[in-house]
């Protein structure tokens, strides 16, 4: 994976908690490390308590970004749903899934030129990961989050050592370990992963799943069927099928990175993100 610069001057909190108000301390802490940037890098936070406040904070994160306001590292303060797929709000019966945040946080990215950071401080963030598709635009270049439930504190108190440590040294690595304490595999707390990542994770378990022997054995045989069904069966035979399916892999490999990294509209991704498909087969046969 190639070393990627990415480019932040702001920190936004949005905060959505009714009791611990872990954000506004982690605010408090931030407005005296960047005033010791020299303007560099600012914060702020946003206090929500509806789903349509969250959404409209997106929105307006959206506009300033694309106004040329900023680049944002985004940082979410909130309670996670226990059923992993979201974040529960203030207000009460309030919340927003990863899919319904996806869209918003994508449009952001765009605004960056794929350069948005995504910290979820709340149990189970990491699990927005699940959400992303290498079919969909990326909706940030990384995401840091817990894996499980963690209480309040340490979230301030690893979050607090994550920024003190990229703000003073700008090095997210050492950041990153800092919010690990030391703690990696299955034993971390959290889970970091980048476009890049998660692209080339998703195409390595496609491939080993998806075009081995038996996989296109039935891969094949379900076109036989569609064809027959629909009358458009010509005889061919499963090998020509499979055979055909792995000529048009390469391609779809192509088409999937060029939308996902968003070269279409940038003309630098293609030299930031360097992901080509005999890499990925590569590692499928060391795998």
């Amino acid at each position: 994976m190639s070393t990627v610069t990415v480019f932040l001057n702001k920190i936004i909190i949005i905060q959505s908690l009714n009791a611990g108000r872990t954000g506004s301390r982690l605010q408090d802490d931030l407005n005296i490390r960047t005033a010791l940037s020299e303007g560099r890098v600012s914060s702020e936070l946003f206090d929500v308590g509806t789903k349509d406040e969250f959404m409209a904070c997106l929105h307006k994160i959206n506009r300033e970004v694309r106004a040329g306001c900023y680049y944002p590292l985004i940082h979410i303060e909130a309670h996670g749903l226990n059923d992993t797929t979201g974040i529960a709000l203030a207000a009460p019966d309030n919340y927003v899934t990863w899919q319904e945040m996806k869209g918003p946080l994508t449009e952001i990215n765009i605004a960056t030129r794929l350069n948005l950071i995504v910290c979820i401080s709340a149990c189970y963030g990491a699990n927005f990961a699940r959400s992303l598709a290498t079919d969909d635009r990326a909706p940030c270049w990384a995401l840091v989050g817990p894996k499980e439930s963690i209480l309040p504190r340490d979230l301030l108190k690893d979050f607090t050592a994550f920024y003190s440590e990229l703000l003073e040294s700008k090095d997210g690595g050492a950041a990153l370990r800092r919010l690990y304490r030391d703690q990696y595999g299955d034993d971390a707390f959290y889970h970091f992963t980048t476009a890049e990542m998660f692209f080339e994770s998703v195409w390595i378990g496609y491939i080993r799943d998806y075009c081995n022997n038996d996989a296109l054995n039935e891969r094949a045989n379900g076109i036989i069927r569609e064809l027959k069904k629909i009358g458009a069966y010509k005889g061919q035979s499963r090998n020509e099928l499979k055979t055909e399916l792995l000529r048009q892999q390469p391609d779809k490999f192509m088409q999937s990175k060029e939308h996902y990294f968003m070269m279409d509209l940038f003309e630098e991704s293609r030299e930031r993100f360097s992901q080509d498909y005999a890499t990925i087969m590569q590692k499928v046969t060391e795998a």
